[in-house]
């Protein structure tokens, strides 16, 4: 039944199925920010969050970070990122044209 499986859960592992789920569900979550620029609300539904604002206080909770920090520094990132990259091209083609 689900009470002894909970009951069980709690006993072997010392916290509740619903910690455990939660866990499992924000440590999805942060991978997907870490690893893609999916926005935050479709972070949350895609980690089964039905409530984002719900979603973002787990999160700050689990981790210490405001998710809108977190999504404001892995954009300013990326654009770091085309930045530098734009930067080289700029540069092997500034140099390419002096040798020729």
């Amino acid at each position: 039944s689900e009470k002894y499986i909970s009951r069980y859960f709690k006993e072997h592992f010392h916290i509740t199925l619903s910690q455990y789920i939660n866990h499992l569900r924000l440590e999805h979550a942060r991978q997907l920010l870490e690893e893609s620029a999916t926005s935050v609300t479709e972070v949350a539904m895609c980690s089964g969050y039905q409530n984002v604002s719900y979603f973002i206080r787990s999160f700050k909770k689990m981790y210490g970070v405001s998710l809108l920090n977190t999504e404001k520094l892995l954009y300013n990132l990326n654009n770091l990122a085309e930045i530098q990259l734009a930067l080289a091209k700029w540069m092997n083609a500034t140099i390419i044209n002096r040798l020729f």
